[in-house]
């Protein structure tokens, strides 16, 4: 796969849903792009619900493995109602390149379920 280095923004929509179990641990949700290109993050837009009022979890959002401790999204959702959570950067987040995107969705013993749209684009190192 080729990429152009003036390409246009790009997104990829989220659901993700455990049921009392960690639903997601370091799951990639944009593939490494390849040598010589990284991911270039505009937004992240998430909404968080419980399913229950004793629920609670974190979403968090790394360059690579949570354990490298490149952190560029955390929301903390507790309770049933639904939380909405957005960060947007005007000139981008660019990750290390040839870095996967990776989300760590954590919850109690009770269901989290979430959405989302990530807003990207790929350029050349």
């Amino acid at each position: 796969m080729t990429y152009n280095e003036f390409s246009y923004l790009s997104s990829i929509d989220l659901t993700f849903s455990g049921v009392a179990q960690v639903p997601a641990n370091d799951s990639i949700i944009l593939s490494a792009p390849g040598a010589g290109y990284r991911h270039v993050l505009y937004s992240v837009h998430l909404s968080i619900g419980g399913s229950t009022n004793a629920v609670y979890g974190d979403c968090v959002i790394t360059a690579g493995l949570l354990t490298n401790n490149i952190k560029l999204f955390h929301h903390r959702h507790q309770g049933g109602s639904t939380s909405v959570a957005s960060q947007s950067w005007e000139r981008g987040v660019a990750l290390p390149a040839n870095t996967a995107l990776q989300l760590t969705l954590t919850e109690s013993a009770s269901n989290i379920f979430m959405g989302g749209t990530i807003t990207y684009r790929i350029e050349r190192v």
